[in-house]
This record gives C-alpha cells, structure tokens and sequence, in this order.
C-alpha cells in the first residue's frame, strides 16, 4: 500500500528531478569522481519495474522500454 502511495503521489512529481539527478552523477562519474552507482542503477531499473510503470501507463505492462525511454533515456541521449 505505502509503495503504491509513492508511486502514485511522488513518482509522477519527481521523476525528471530524479532522471536529473542521475544525468549529474553520470556527468560527475565521467569526470572521474566517484559516485554511488548502486543508487544509479536501483533508480534506472526502478523504471522498469512493472509496479513504476503502472502509474504511467494504467496497467499497461507490455512497455517496458516506453517508460524507460520517456522517462530516462531519451534526456539521457540529448544531455550527453
């Protein structure tokens, strides 16, 4: 229930704050600092977890890719 809650009142208010956070850490990291990239790769997969994809695509699972592509690569591929 609480994770539902997240996903539907959060995710949808902060995903391109997040996807931003994620574009720095790998700018950061191709700068050679180091970054936690753990949390980098918990935060992509996120996006592909059926559960995240509910609340963009009402229950529609069988794309996967899409909300990924929306939500992450594609500001990924023009930032850098």
């Amino acid at each position: 229930m609480g994770i539902r809650i997240w996903q539907e009142i959060i995710s949808r208010r902060v995903h391109q704050q997040i996807t931003e956070i994620c574009l720095n850490m790998i700018k950061s990291q191709r700068h050679n600092e180091k970054i936690d990239t753990e949390i980098l790769i918990n935060i992509i997969r996120t996006y592909c977890t059926n559960d995240y994809l509910n609340v963009f695509l009402a229950d529609d699972n069988n794309q996967t890719l899409e909300v990924y592509r929306e939500c992450f690569e594609d500001q990924f591929l023009k930032e850098t």
